[in-house]
C-alpha cells in the first residue's frame, strides 16, 4: 500500500475515533446530569483514550506524508 493511501486510511480512522470520542463525551455528560458520576468518569476516561488514539493516528499519517 502506498504511503498516500496508508496516510488517508490513518486519517479516516483518526476522524472516526474523534467522532466516537465526541459521542462518548455526550453520553458521559448525560450520565453526569443524571447523577451517575462513577459511570460518567469511566466514560470520560475512555473518550480521552479514543481522542489520544486519534492524535496518534494523525501524527502517524503526517509522518508518512513527510517521509514520502
Amino acid at each position: 500500500m502506498a504511503n498516500s493511501q496508508m496516510s488517508l486510511l490513518l486519517r479516516r480512522k483518526a476522524v472516526e475515533a474523534v467522532n466516537e470520542s465526541t459521542e462518548m463525551l455526550k453520553q458521559a455528560f448525560t450520565l453526569l446530569k443524571s447523577g451517575n458520576l462513577k459511570k460518567a468518569k469511566e466514560l470520560q476516561k475512555a473518550a480521552r483514550a479514543k481522542r489520544n488514539n486519534s492524535v496518534w493516528l494523525m501524527r502517524k499519517a503526517n509522518k508518512l506524508e513527510r517521509d514520502s
